[in-house]
C-alpha cells in the first residue's frame, strides 16, 4: 500500500502476468488434490465392509474438499473416511490383489484340482483299489460286475461334483453378487459361466488322451455340463427363494 498526494491510500498493483500465474498454479495444485480426494471417496464407498452413520471424519472430508473447491455433485461425500484413508494411502495394489484372493484365486486352485485328478494315480485302475475294497466292506455278498458298475458310478458323480462346484466359483466370479447385493439374475452371465466350464472340461479331456492309463470321452464332458448347469439352476433357485432375483 502507498499514499498519494491527497493523503488517501491506494493498492501498489502488482506486476503483470505473476497473479495470474499463481492463481492458475494454484488452481492446478487444488485440482490435483481434489481428484485426489475423490478417488479416495470413490474407493471408500466400494467397501461394504461397514455401515453406520456419518462421524466427525466425514464432516472434516467434506469440509476439505469444500476448501479445495470441489462441489458436493461432483465429488461425492465419503460415508467411512478410515477406508479413505486406506484407500488413499494403498489404493490399486490392495484392491487388485483381495479381488484376486476373492475371486480368481477359488477358481485356478478348483481348476488345479480337477487338472491333477486327471492324472494317472487317479485313474480308474487305482481308484477302483480304493473303492472297491469299501464295497466289498458294506456289501459282502455283491458280485464283481455290480462293484465294477457302483465304481463307474462313483467316478461320474466325482465329475458332476468337481464341476458343478466349478460353475458356482465361476459365476461367483463373473457376477460377484457380494460387491453388488441388488444385482438381478443374468442369464447372459450364466451362459458365459456354462461356455467356460465347457471350454474347460473339454481341455481336460483332451488331457486325458495324452495320459497312458486314461481315455477322453465326449459323455464325460456331458456329465461335466450337466454338473455346471445343475449347479447354476441350484443357485437361480436359492436366489429366488431368498428374493435376491
Amino acid at each position: 500500500m502507498t499514499r498519494s498526494g491527497k493523503g488517501t491510500l491506494s493498492r501498489r498493483t502488482p506486476a503483470r502476468g505473476v497473479k495470474p500465474k499463481r492463481a492458475a498454479a494454484a488452481h492446478g495444485a487444488a485440482l490435483n488434490v481434489a481428484a485426489r480426494a475423490n478417488r479416495a471417496a470413490c474407493c471408500a464407498l466400494k467397501h461394504r465392509s461397514e455401515r453406520g452413520s456419518m462421524t466427525r471424519s466425514t464432516t472434516a472430508i467434506s469440509f476439505l474438499l469444500s476448501l479445495i473447491g470441489s462441489p458436493a455433485e461432483q465429488f461425492p461425500l465419503c460415508k467411512k473416511p478410515f477406508a479413505c484413508l486406506r484407500a488413499t494411502l494403498l489404493p490399486c495394489p490392495v484392491s487388485k490383489a483381495r479381488t484376486f484372493v476373492q475371486y480368481w484365486l477359488p477358481v485356478l486352485l478348483w481348476m488345479a484340482l480337477i487338472f491333477s485328478a486327471s492324472s494317472d494315480s487317479l485313474s480308474f485302475q487305482h481308484s477302483s483299489r480304493i473303492i472297491s475294497p469299501f464295497i466289498h466292506w458294506l456289501f459282502p455278498s455283491v458280485t464283481n460286475a455290480t462293484v465294477h458298475s457302483m465304481v463307474v458310478l462313483v467316478r461320474k458323480a466325482a465329475h458332476l461334483t468337481e464341476y458343478a462346484v466349478l460353475a458356482v466359483l465361476v459365476w461367483r466370479l463373473v457376477e460377484r453378487p457380494s460387491l453388488n447385493p441388488t444385482a438381478t439374475w443374468r442369464w447372459s452371465g450364466s451362459l458365459t459361466t456354462l461356455l467356460i466350464v465347457m471350454l474347460y472340461a473339454a481341455s481336460d479331456e483332451f488331457h486325458q488322451k495324452f495320459v497312458p492309463s486314461r481315455q477322453a470321452s465326449v459323455w464325460d464332458v456331458l456329465i461335466d455340463i450337466t454338473g455346471g448347469f445343475f449347479a447354476l439352476l441350484l443357485v437361480w433357485v436359492v436366489g429366488r427363494w431368498r428374493q435376491r432375483w
